[in-house]
């Protein structure tokens, strides 16, 4: 009887320092990365996947945009960003609805400036360096499995305050620990 008790004071005490994978690093295409990049996504409460947390990463932005949320100019931009987000994940499955409200600034190179019509004002060897930022929102699916492999997909508008949105779809693909 002793030692069932040891062994039953053993699991317990095990199973209850067992953490959950509240912590996932992505690599992902499109929404707030721009083109592409890598972000770390935490939960403020480490012992549980689902709830409160941010998400922070990097990102290549290259586009040829109009009438931009992000920057002030008209053209092609392409230089670097970074992402800064604080998410909700509603479900303590492994499939989740995730929330998020943030922002992302980046360092880019202006290579070309258009008029309305798309007609080139300024050349490809006049580069124009800026910085920029906009509001980014999360509306996504996400799904943990077992093993630590994450898939996440969905929706993240990206604002300014001149009220211009964007709705620019993202995928991503990451791993949980």
């Amino acid at each position: 009887m002793k030692k069932i008790i040891v062994v039953l004071s053993i699991l317990a005490l095990s199973m209850s320092t067992v953490k959950a994978q509240s912590r996932s690093v992505n690599v992902g295409l499109l929404g707030a990365h721009g083109v592409a990049g890598v972000s770390f996504d935490s939960r403020f409460n480490q012992c549980q996947n689902y709830g409160w947390g941010y998400m922070v990463g990097i990102g290549c932005l290259y586009t040829h945009v109009y009438s931009s949320t992000l920057f002030n100019y008209e053209g092609t931009c392409v230089g670097p960003m970074v992402p800064v987000q604080i998410n909700y994940l509603f479900g303590k499955s492994k499939h989740q609805l995730e929330l998020g409200v943030g922002a992302r600034a980046g360092y880019v190179r202006i290579e070309e400036r258009h008029s309305g019509l798309g007609e080139i004002i300024e050349p490809l060897n006049q580069k124009l360096w800026s910085f920029g930022w906009s509001g980014i929102s999360t509306v996504g699916y996400r799904f943990t499995a077992s093993n630590g492999f994450v898939f996440r997909t969905g929706l993240q508008p990206l604002f300014n305050f001149k009220g211009q949105c964007n709705f620019v779809p993202f995928l991503s693909f990451g791993y949980a620990f």
